[in-house]
């Protein structure tokens, strides 16, 4: 598992988050989770919102291969032994109520994470 991990994040020109590496593992498109039945439902390991936001999302389990909380345990394993970098960055997020969340970016070369902040913030920061 942990080869497929790395082989998803360096092939990335970008860094990515937890459920982005999870729809590479399970072949599936990037916004997979976001529309898990066809009908706008969306993933339930990764869309769970707080019981303060009154936004409500119909959630529903999907069809993959890897558990996603098996994949968030080898990217927390993989950070501790090296192999990984890991930022956590508030970016913007439709699904929140203050129209950013706390993401968890993981990449292997600063250079994905150059790439991937001044794509969703709109200007570099280092």
């Amino acid at each position: 598992m942990i080869e497929h991990i790395l082989r998803v994040v360096r092939g990335s020109d970008m860094a990515l988050t937890a459920r982005e590496i999870c729809c590479a593992l399970n072949g599936k498109p990037r916004d997979y989770c976001m529309n898990v039945d066809g009908s706008g439902a969306r993933c339930v390991h990764w869309y769970s919102r707080p019981r303060h936001e009154k936004q409500r999302i119909r959630l529903a389990k999907p069809d993959c291969r890897v558990n996603p909380t098996t994949v968030l345990k080898y990217l927390k394993r993989m950070v501790e032994m090296g192999l990984l970098k890991r930022w956590e960055e508030y970016l913007p997020d439709p699904m929140s109520k203050w129209d950013h969340d706390r993401h968890t970016l993981y990449y292997v070369t600063e250079d994905q994470l150059r790439k991937r902040l001044a794509k969703e913030l709109g200007k570099p920061l280092f």
